[in-house]
């Protein structure tokens, strides 16, 4: 539906319909076609609910995204409207499953095997001689204030790296 309003001496386009989510929305276009997007829900509630705790969301008390109407909306924050959304069964909590295939694939892969750390050897770039061996790579990247990717990168010969923090490092 699209209506032609007169507001504050501009005229706009109102196009009323429901976003992906299944929300009512209107935009309003001026005659320039500069688009502004609100919600019928949330025009409803700043017009006729109070506010005094200065909650920053909506909610339908109902669940019922159809119905905007003052007696089924009140303001909510964040951990109140998931709280709602999950106590009346609007959001369930959505069950992980593996498919067979996936499974297969996974135990042929790193995934599912034990984790281990591997040693990284800090080195002067110019006499190739070791300067110190760490456990691990996070040690040494906390020990030389980088992150442990970079050091990583050097050590696996990756993305043309050689140095880190002034240093060549290989695993051992």
């Amino acid at each position: 539906m699209t209506f032609l309003l007169y507001f504050d001496k501009v005229y706009y386009y109102a196009k009323h319909g429901k976003n992906n989510r299944g929300y009512h929305k209107v935009e309003l276009y001026t005659l320039d076609s500069k688009k502004t997007t609100h919600f019928i829900a949330r025009l409803v509630a700043e017009a006729f609910i109070e506010n005094p705790e200065n909650k920053p969301q909506v909610n339908h008390k109902t669940g019922d995204k159809d119905k905007n109407s003052s007696e089924d909306l009140e303001w909510t924050n964040q951990s109140e409207n998931m709280f709602h959304a999950y106590k009346t069964g609007l959001r369930t909590y959505k069950k992980f499953t593996v498919s067979e295939e996936t499974k297969e694939k996974m135990s042929k892969s790193h995934i599912g095997k034990e984790h281990y750390v591997k040693k990284v050897a800090q080195i002067n770039p110019n006499t190739n001689e070791i300067i110190k061996i760490f456990d691990s790579v996070r040690e040494a990247g906390l020990s030389l204030g980088c992150h442990e990717t970079s050091i990583s990168e050097v050590a696996r010969h990756k993305k043309g790296r050689i140095l880190t923090k002034g240093f060549k490092w290989e695993f051992v």
